[in-house]
């Protein structure tokens, strides 16, 4: 019989601004086979930020976990089963601000979650081995997906908001 413990912890932290930069020419002005030196040195050229409200976060995730598993020979030691079990806490904290104004959005996501896993390996032959699993796992979000902020997608050519 084999049995182990274990322990192991994640600290992630994010600091995230978003800034878009836009330049703005009056067409008529413009003759548009010139270079883009040209095009960005005429006099009605403009660089302007548009940057949204929430386009910034703060964030942060502690992620603790404890497993357990414990594997039992049988059958003359050519079958293995195997249980386990894995229990996580993950608290996650963004808080969304406007960069020149008041006023924030503070987003706290604590879980608890227990995961088990089942296993079996029968040793066929000392080069041939079967074998079958059943696991559970979780996928949280991520930080823009719990802040307000506003992002795209490049493949999907779509953009999506957060939702605290």
């Amino acid at each position: 019989i084999k049995w182990s413990l274990g322990y192991s912890q994640l600290n992630k932290q994010r600091d995230y601004q978003s800034h878009i930069f836009f330049y703005r020419v009056e067409a008529s002005q413009v003759n548009a086979s010139a270079s883009p030196d040209e095009i960005f040195s005429h006099p009605t050229a403009e660089l302007y930020q548009q940057s949204n409200q929430t386009d910034n976060y703060v964030a942060g995730q502690t992620l603790r976990a404890l497993h357990s598993n414990l594997v039992v020979p049988i059958y003359n030691n050519r079958l293995d089963l195997q249980a386990g079990v894995r229990g996580e806490k993950s608290v996650q904290n963004v808080n969304s601000f406007k960069p020149f104004g008041i006023g924030a959005t503070k987003t706290v996501l604590t879980t608890n979650d227990l995961f088990p896993s089942f296993g079996a390996i029968y040793k066929w032959s000392n080069k041939v081995k079967f074998r079958a699993r059943y696991s559970e796992s979780i996928s949280r979000p991520d930080f823009r997906e719990i802040s307000q902020t506003e992002w795209s997608d490049l493949e999907q050519d779509k953009r999506f908001n957060g939702n605290p």
